[in-house]
């Protein structure tokens, strides 16, 4: 079955193999249109502030609709941001991305 893996979630030892596995062409437009339908689903609607280097990464500011692959990757884009942006939707991001600060402050305040 032909799957799309985040590299950046890879955190283990990856072992290379002799084993290979043809993948057919329809097999690999199939798995990037699967893709490319399940990002475009994915939401967020941000605040950004006006001057700041949020606004020089999502491209504009005020209120920016963003698409996105993994919503905990989202979280910690969002929280290198952290005073030039917020989460206006989806709660779920919201809410991660607040446990995060909130995490932060009891860790080191």
């Amino acid at each position: 079955q032909v799957k799309n893996y985040l590299l950046r979630r890879i955190t283990s030892k990856v072992e290379v193999t002799e084993q290979s596995h043809p993948v057919d062409q329809s097999e690999m437009i199939a798995a990037e249109q699967d893709l490319e339908e399940f990002i475009a689903n994915n939401k967020a609607r941000l605040w950004v502030r006006e001057n700041s280097e949020a606004e020089f990464r999502y491209g504009s500011s005020g209120e920016v609709e963003v698409t996105f692959m993994d919503e905990q990757l989202l979280a910690e884009d969002i929280l290198d941001l952290a005073g030039d942006i917020k989460v206006l939707a989806p709660q779920s991001l919201a809410k991660r991305v607040s446990a995060s600060i909130t995490k932060v402050l009891e860790d080191h305040a």
